[in-house]
């Protein structure tokens, strides 16, 4: 027997960024102990992913989609800065790891990988932060997912029908073929006595 394994993704459980095209998480910016922000913070690397808009309501059956469930289970709450420097600044207020844009990174255990920026060659696309989408846009594109999601909804239950339908076609059809044997025998019965009769018949 082939052994199965079942993978379970927590989603994140919370508010998401209101009017946000890209339902952004809304989750809690770090704060030093001053209760500033730490210099560099760029964001959440769960934040930062653009997701394509026929992708954005792929959602679970319980209503989540791709950002509040893969991403976040991918990269939780980790965080993003600028520099090195910045992220070791920011060291206190970190608690489920962090990366630099120059190749530095803290794991949630605490342990460090500074990383050597001149052997790295990437680069990230910037994103404008507005979109330049209609204003109904994502309600538009949430309507069409809807309807489609109910025309397969019915579909669904038309084929249904339809099999309980033929279902009772055929039963009835054998009971059908059943009565009209039942029938032919009682007519072919009811001749047999009716000639057996006349012939016990004296003239």
């Amino acid at each position: 027997m082939i052994p199965t394994f079942t993978f379970v993704i927590r989603p994140y459980v919370g508010e998401l960024f209101a009017d946000d095209p890209q339902r952004k998480l809304d989750l809690l910016k770090p704060k030093l102990p001053s209760g500033e922000s730490p210099p560099g913070f760029l964001g959440f690397a769960v934040n930062m992913i653009i997701i394509d808009s026929a992708n954005l309501f792929c959602l679970t059956a319980n209503g989540h989609g791709l950002r509040e469930t893969l991403f976040y289970n991918l990269f939780s709450r980790l965080q993003v800065y600028r520099t090195r420097a910045d992220m070791l600044q920011a060291f206190p207020c970190i608690t489920d790891g962090a990366i630099s844009l120059d190749g530095g990174m803290v794991k949630t255990r605490g342990m460090f990988s500074l990383g050597n920026r001149e052997q790295l060659d990437v680069k990230f696309p910037k994103s404008q932060g507005t979109s330049n989408l209609p204003a109904n846009y994502v309600d538009t594109e949430k309507q069409i997912k809807e309807l489609k999601w109910e025309k397969e909804r019915m579909m669904e239950d038309m084929q249904r029908e339809q099999a309980l339908l033929n279902n009772a076609k055929q039963h009835f059809e054998i009971k059908k073929q059943e009565v009209l044997k039942f029938m032919a025998l009682s007519a072919s019965y009811a001749t047999q006595h009716h000639i057996q009769a006349a012939r016990m018949t004296p003239r």
